[in-house]
């Protein structure tokens, strides 16, 4: 499955710590691969919405068949809040 990102998730990510970076990116990695089971949760109130968590941050991404789109990275008490502007 192919990944795709929004032009602020980079923006996103230069603010969260190197080892922080480093588990989203291998989060990111098995999400790619199919063979990999992710626990991934539907957002209430979205259309094909999903986050992941990775320790206090999540990945809340739109999946379809055969791209997912990464919407944003954040801790935990700020990605929400920024759902609510989407």
């Amino acid at each position: 499955m192919k990944i795709s990102y929004l032009s602020r998730v980079e923006k996103d990510l230069r603010k969260i710590s190197k080892l922080g970076q480093i588990a989203i990116a291998n989060k990111l990695r098995n999400l790619e691969s199919e063979d990999v089971l992710i626990e991934e949760i539907k957002l209430k109130g979205f259309k094909n919405m999903f986050r992941v968590r990775v320790g206090d941050y999540r990945v809340v991404y739109e999946k379809s068949k055969k791209e997912i789109t990464v919407i944003t990275v954040g801790h935990r008490k700020d990605v929400y809040k920024i759902m609510s502007y989407l």
